[in-house]
């Protein structure tokens, strides 16, 4: 219960807090490993990229939009204002990526899956609600968010290392699970049998070295042009000088 209270609340920390500590250390363990063998100029460059992009679709959302309107993209009415009624939101997001330990390459092979869910998690949350809201649809206020507060939860049996626990939905429907204690935490019982196996698994795809010479320079080459075309976009003073950017990279694609 403590659980659904926290996402309903927007808190998806108490995720992290829920979990077993050796549990918490897999997960962490994995994340930096992962990202350990990423060549650091390379992580730092790409995620340059992603600064620069998100800058121009900040301060050029207009310049933007007007392109979308061209013959040859022809959005709709319809699909512009969609997007335009996003756009703002998404840049947040990106932005919230962006500052979090992700954001640098030192931070995340320090990566720590509390702290994330704590602050980055909350903030992503806090936002994805805010997109669904401005949605005609508005899923999470008008599906998630009901189908977590119906949840009833009890205690159907429980002893010192094993508890039963019956969930109720809003229809009524019923579902009994099976919980186990893990080092002081309660956990569903089938997490805790397939979870030394799938950690396994999941460390055994990580590589043992870090990426090649061949895939950095290669990468390296590749961010060099996107950063130039970025640039390119971002010293643009006028509309007319951003579309004239986008045309020339137009015509290049068709060539």
């Amino acid at each position: 219960e403590a659980i659904i209270h926290n996402l309903v609340e927007n808190k998806p920390g108490i995720l992290w807090s829920a979990m077993p500590a050796s549990y918490q250390k897999d997960i962490n363990d994995i994340i930096r490993s992962s990202i350990a063998t990423i060549d650091q100029n390379v992580y730092d460059k790409t995620l340059g990229l992603v600064r620069k992009a998100n800058k121009i679709l900040k301060e050029k959302k207009s310049f933007i939009l007007k392109y979308g309107r061209d013959e040859d993209i022809r959005m709709s009415t319809e699909d512009l204002e969609e997007v335009s009624r996003n756009w703002d939101m998404v840049t947040e997001l990106f932005g919230i990526l962006l500052s979090s330990q992700f954001g640098t390459f030192e931070a995340a092979t320090k990566f720590d899956g509390g702290e994330f869910l704590a602050s980055t998690g909350n903030d992503l949350m806090t936002k994805l609600v805010a997109i669904s809201a401005l949605t005609p649809e508005n899923l999470w206020v008008n599906d998630i968010l009901p189908i977590l507060k119906a949840i009833k939860v009890k205690e159907v049996s429980s002893s010192e290392n094993k508890t039963v626990l019956e969930f109720t939905d809003g229809t009524g429907r019923k579902d009994t699970q099976n919980f186990v204690k893990v080092e002081g935490k309660w956990i569903p019982e089938n997490l805790q049998s397939d979870w030394a196996s799938r950690i396994e698994n999941i460390k055994a795809e990580i590589p043992n070295e870090k990426t090649g010479l061949e895939f950095k320079m290669s990468a390296l080459m590749f961010i060099g042009m996107a950063e130039g075309i970025l640039n390119q976009l971002d010293d643009a003073k006028s509309e007319e000088e951003f579309l004239k950017v986008l045309d020339s990279l137009s015509n290049f694609g068709a060539f």
